[in-house]
């Protein structure tokens, strides 16, 4: 297949903060009990090279792995395109690693996905820091830079309260796990 284009900066896929995110996140995923249910899935979206999948297998999580992306790298990926799709079928927990930042109406996005999945992880390069100034986000095709203030609201307005967040070692990225009220058994 055909790899991405590089408006989403997926030459970058094997670098170590990529890796670091991902096991993060496996982490985060982790402490939700849904995760450890064999039946359970979980919807990986703009999963790229699959890096989550890993991560969580590495873990011993039994949560059956579904990838979608607007430009799927594998056979087992279902092109999906966010901005315009519903996951199709059932999901326990969503998860949106580097994706936010390049989809426009993003809290239209996330306040429909959380009407869809009573979990969802999202990373955000958090604005917070200033480590990238207006020229790198044009490079990097970013629409959206928002403050870890701005994550957790827009999680809120979706209905779903910040159940956890984590930075990456290079604290320029911040996992902020949402879920739908009622607690955390997804």
């Amino acid at each position: 297949m055909a790899g991405p284009p590089p408006r989403f900066n997926c030459g970058e896929q094997s670098a170590e903060p990529w890796l670091q995110r991902a096991a993060v996140a496996a982490d985060l995923l982790a402490s939700l009990p849904v995760t450890a249910r064999a039946d359970a899935v979980l919807a990986d979206i703009g999963c790229g090279d699959q890096k989550l999948e890993r991560a969580l297998r590495a873990r011993g999580l039994p949560i059956r792995y579904r990838g979608y992306d607007l430009h799927p790298q594998a056979s087992a990926v279902q092109r999906f395109d966010l901005a315009t799709q519903e996951l199709p079928g059932r999901h326990d927990v969503a998860v949106l690693l580097g994706v936010i930042e390049y989809l426009p109406a993003v809290a239209d996005v996330v306040a429909r996905l959380a009407r869809q999945v009573p979990a969802l992880l999202v990373s955000h390069v958090v604005r917070d820091g200033g480590h990238y100034d207006a020229a790198r986000l044009r490079e990097l095709g970013w629409q959206n830079h928002l403050t870890s203030a701005e994550c957790e609201a827009m999680l809120a307005d979706a209905g779903l309260r910040v159940f956890a967040r984590r930075h990456t070692a290079d604290r320029r990225t911040v996992l902020f796990l949402g879920v739908a009220d009622g607690g955390t058994s997804a």
